[in-house]
């Protein structure tokens, strides 16, 4: 996902299942990424903090600003 300044990110909740199903059968931990255009960086939320709302999957803002840069997971 892109963003040009952070804000709440809503996802389908198809997109973020079939994302889950892929990393149980490859037995990875699955990540969201949101690129931040200003300021310039690269979050990833992991899928067990994503809230499930009616229809779609939610990245708060706060969230998003609490999320792993690529420097911490490296």
């Amino acid at each position: 996902k892109v963003r040009s300044k952070p804000k709440d990110i809503y996802i389908p909740k198809i997109e973020v299942d079939r994302l889950k199903t892929w990393a149980e059968r490859a037995g990875a931990e699955a990540y969201i990424a949101v690129r931040i255009l200003d300021p310039p960086e690269w979050k990833l939320i992991p899928l067990d903090r994503l809230q499930e709302t009616e229809g779609y999957y939610r990245i708060s803002r706060g969230e998003l600003w609490n999320g792993y840069n690529l420097q911490t997971l490296s």
